[in-house]
Formats: C-alpha cells, structure tokens, sequence
C-alpha cells in the first residue's frame, strides 16, 4: 500500500505540475481520459472453473509527455461483483480491480518501451452450506459460512508500444505489455451462519505467499478532434497466480472491449 500511495502521489504531481503552469512550453502536454471497459472471460483455480458474465464499468487514464519521455497511469477501481456459475464450486463472486503505472521512452516517431508496476486487486468470495436443520427454539447449530479471499498481485510491467497507422485526424497502435513475475499475498476472513440468525466472524492471522505473470495486449484506434481524442479498442489479458509448490491459485483470461474520450492540456 505504501509503494501504490508513493507512485500515485508523483504521478499526480507531475499532472498537477503540467495543469498549472500551462502556457510554458516546457511543461509539456497532459492528457486526461475516462471511458467504460468491458469485462468477458473465464476465471479458473484448482477447483474448478467459473465463467463470467459481461462487466462493465469506468475506467481513467492520465498521461504526461515531456520530450521523450511520458508517463501514463491507469486503472479500473472495481470490476464486479462477477457472479460465477457452471460448476459446484461453493464460488459465488469475483471483485477485480487494476493500476497501471508507466514511464514510456519515444525510441522513433512510431514506437514506443516503457518500464513500469502493476497493482491488481482480487476479492472471491465463497458461501458453505452445512445443511439444514430445524433446532428446538432455544438451540443454535452452525449450518454454513461466508469467506472472502483477497489477494494483492504486485510486479514490473514492461511495454512495447508501435503506431500501425497514423493520418491527420485518426491513430491505431498495438500494445503488448508482460509482467514477468507478480508477487502477491493471499488472506482470508471468515463469518460463521447460525441456525437462529446469529453470526460470528473469525479473525484471520495467516497469509499465504502467490506467485505468478501476465501477458496484456491490445489494439486501439483513436479519432481526434481539437483537443479531443475518442479512442476504442480490444484488450486481452491473461493472469496466472501460484501457491507453494504449484498449486494453481488462479487464472483469470479476459478479452475486454473499451471506449473513451479524453482531452488534452498544454502545449
């Protein structure tokens, strides 16, 4: 939490910088953006898969260009709940969430590499059923439990970025991004269900380690107009997640359509 709140914290003083002092020309460009993504894939782990349904939610961009230099930073705050289905996993929900922080080097006029960190969010939330019972009225049984795993997914984003197209007005570019190794921990809390209504949570003191990589490609064309820019695109990434000794964690593999629009600041 402390390394997100520092790269967030000179991320937004590098736009407020550039948002300011706009009429100098050494301040750069500013590019602010929100649009909607959409998320559809599978979500799989050692007990079994899950599809999920169709997601969609805000997403925000901001950008800063400086000679050839620029920093971009992304994100999805929630992406969810995703109600999960297909198998008899006691499974119910998937809460996803994504930052994307990146320093992109110009190596031409067309292409791009950049060197960052990624931040990713996940909260599966699972429900138990014990059975049914019918206690005499001054009696309690414990008949299911609630339990809500989350996990924090952390590594070094590396980019390639190329221009495929480019005219006056419009701009289509390809982007391949991997995350050799993500670290992560995993933590679980757990309310008990009572027969009479009652419930007791349980305090949780261990963590588990995680350990994985993903691959994000996309393609996006953008149209721009003045100091507009509407963009859409296709988004696939593809998440892999390990327990000690290999034990599958979880894979998420999702195919995510976007749009957005965004405006620029400064020179």
């Amino acid at each position: 939490m402390k390394r997100l709140f520092l790269i967030a914290t000179a991320l937004f003083c590098v736009v407020g910088f550039a948002l300011f002092p706009a009429r100098d020309a050494r301040a750069g460009v500013t590019r602010v953006g929100i649009g909607a993504a959409a998320m559809i894939g599978t979500h799989r782990e050692f007990l079994g898969i899950k599809a999920t349904g169709i997601v969609i939610e805000p997403a925000l961009r901001i950008s800063h260009r400086i000679g050839r230099f620029t920093l971009v930073g992304e994100g999805v705050s929630t992406l969810g709940p995703i109600d999960a289905s297909g198998t008899n996993s006691p499974l119910q929900s998937i809460e996803l969430s994504y930052v994307n922080f990146v320093l992109r080097y110009h190596l031409s006029h067309s292409m791009t590499f950049g060197v960052g960190e990624s931040i990713y969010n996940q909260l599966s939330t699972y429900q138990y059923n014990f059975g049914t019972i019918s206690p005499p009225p001054n009696f309690s049984y414990l008949v299911g439990s609630i339990a809500r795993e989350r996990t924090r997914a952390v590594g070094a984003r590396f980019e390639l970025r190329d221009e495929l197209y480019r005219s006056q007005r419009t701009h289509l570019e390809a982007l391949l991004a991997v995350n050799p190794r993500l670290t992560a921990r995993w933590t679980n809390s757990t309310v008990l269900l009572y027969s009479n209504g009652p419930s007791r949570a349980l305090p949780s003191n261990f963590v588990i380690p995680e350990a994985g990589s993903q691959i994000d490609a996309s393609i996006e064309n953008s149209v721009r107009e003045r100091r507009y820019t509407l963009a859409y695109g296709l988004r696939y990434v593809n998440l892999s997640m390990d327990f000690p000794n290999h034990l599958l964690a979880d894979r998420n593999a999702f195919v995510i359509p976007f749009v957005g629009i965004s405006r620029t600041f400064g020179h």
